[in-house]
């Protein structure tokens, strides 16, 4: 049973006459040298040269440069490339706004390009950060940059902590009903936490985006009296090791780690085994935990494997997904099985209901709506660091029985994927780029939002409180 039912579904525009563009990468000319033969010479040849002065190396740095300049001809050339492959293969295409947006974003950046006559490539790569910025595509780079900062939570736990009385939201001793969070109501700010000592209470949670600092809020109570909340100090949950996937026992409750969702065909599949035998492994135990704080993605199959096999039974997703892939590409995928990046059709199929809608669109996702039983609770850790493949895990995990999500929100990376790297042929840009669009229920995924907790703390804290927490409960 999904948590949340998907009501609308998105329309999208079939585009026909379009084909995928795979242009090839700049090709970077140099120059034999002769090279003396020093055996028949009978003195040196060789004279070495020095950089002598700072105009002698900035002549030079600028000579190289010049190399990169781009005249307005060119730019064209690879914004003719670009455009038609965003068109031809880019999943959200029509989502963004389609050819309307997507050719008047065209030809703002060629009138930037003739106004300035030449122009470097990196001039070039900020018209394009510039005039593209209505796609927030978190898995979209333009030489590996991302367009919007992630949106991380702020939880003020170093003051009061609160609970509910009835339609109140009070002091954890009971003394005081809050009035207002910073002029606001407090429904609006306060969220299910863990305190200091492992029990389940509220306290203000603030969402910003990354670098923009919070700021101290005031508690007004129903009494008069106010309490002002100081800024926490935010910390990564990210964990600075050589670990790739490992389980450990953290007070005697068994946690897996996963630095990535691994892909588990040979050759090269044996981290993404090894997490799929721990699935098993923690069925048994009265507890576990799957920490995802340093879980960057990779392969969205494995999260539907390793859930499947820890409840018995098969486990689906909350979302659908729409991809660009046509019979030849996907006949072309099927006989590259040496591909590190392989996973078998029938797997598609049976985890992800993969089934193609005409000659260039597949669907994902569209399985029968079920919620697992399971007896052995599943705590499961989140931070900014959970993305993509892992955000699949936790968006299914929800479809599982006596799950629990601890940390903070997700890093929203789902709404499309990293299915195809470019680089234009005048000006060496990289633009990565994916040809799926992922459709969620309202108000449960946001890009650069991600999906929240169950309960919302320190990411740098989370298995600490989470196991305070079990050992509250579970006694």
């Amino acid at each position: 049973m999904k948590k949340i039912a998907i009501v609308t579904l998105v329309i999208l525009i079939l585009l026909s006459g379009c084909s995928t563009v795979s242009p090839n990468a700049l090709n970077e000319q140099s120059s034999a040298l002769s090279v003396p033969n020093m055996a028949e010479s009978e003195g040196p040849v060789l004279v070495t040269e020095r950089v002598e002065t700072m105009d002698a190396l900035m002549n030079e740095m600028n000579r190289r440069h010049e190399v990169a300049v781009l005249t307005a001809e060119q730019a064209q050339h690879d914004m003719d490339v670009l455009f038609q492959a965003l068109q031809s293969v880019y999943g959200p295409y029509d989502y963004f706004g389609g050819e309307k947006v997507f050719l008047q974003a065209q030809k703002e950046i060629l009138t930037q390009c003739a106004a300035k006559g030449k122009l470097c490539a990196g001039e070039l790569s900020e018209l394009l950060v510039t005039y593209l910025n209505f796609i927030r595509d978190a898995h979209f780079t333009i030489n590996g940059t991302r367009f919007y900062e992630p949106i991380k939570a702020h939880i003020y736990n170093q003051g009061s902590a609160y609970l509910k009385s009835g339609e109140w939201f009070v002091t954890a001793d009971g003394q005081r009903i809050v009035k207002t969070i910073a002029n606001t109501p407090p429904e609006e700010l306060l969220r299910l936490s863990i305190s200091s000592d492992g029990e389940v209470v509220y306290y203000p949670v603030v969402l910003l985006e990354n670098g923009i600092e919070p700021e101290p809020l005031e508690i007004e109570y129903s009494d008069g009296s106010k309490e002002t909340l100081l800024p926490p100090e935010w910390k990564s949950g990210y964990e600075q090791s050589r670990a790739r996937v490992a389980l450990r026992y953290k007070e005697g409750i068994p946690v897996v780690f996963s630095r990535n969702m691994y892909f588990d065909q040979e050759p090269g599949g044996e981290d993404g085994q090894k997490f799929l035998c721990y699935a098993e492994q923690l069925r048994e135990a009265p507890v576990s935990m799957v920490d995802l704080r340093s879980n960057g993605g990779g392969n969205g199959i494995l999260p539907l494997k390793w859930l499947s096999a820890f409840a018995g039974a098969q486990v689906t997703t909350n979302h659908l997904v729409i991809q660009r892939l046509s019979e030849e590409d996907m006949l072309a995928y099927e006989q590259d099985t040496e591909n590190q990046y392989y996973v078998p059709m029938e797997e598609m199929q049976i985890y992800d209901g993969t089934v193609p809608i005409n000659g260039q669109y597949m669907k994902n996702g569209d399985l029968p709506d079920r919620f697992i039983p399971n007896q052995s609770p599943l705590v499961i850790l989140t931070g900014k660091n959970t993305a993509s493949a892992a955000e699949i895990f936790v968006d299914a995990a929800a479809n599982v029985e006596n799950t629990l999500i601890i940390g903070q929100n997700t890093y929203g990376m789902l709404l499309s994927n990293a299915y195809t790297s470019m680089t234009l042929p005048e000006s060496g840009i990289v633009i990565q780029l994916g040809g799926n669009l992922s459709v969620f229920a309202e108000h449960s995924f946001e890009e650069y939002v991600g999906f929240s907790p169950d309960l919302w703390v320190s990411e740098a804290e989370a298995d600490e409180l989470a196991v305070k927490l079990v050992q509250n409960l579970i006694r």
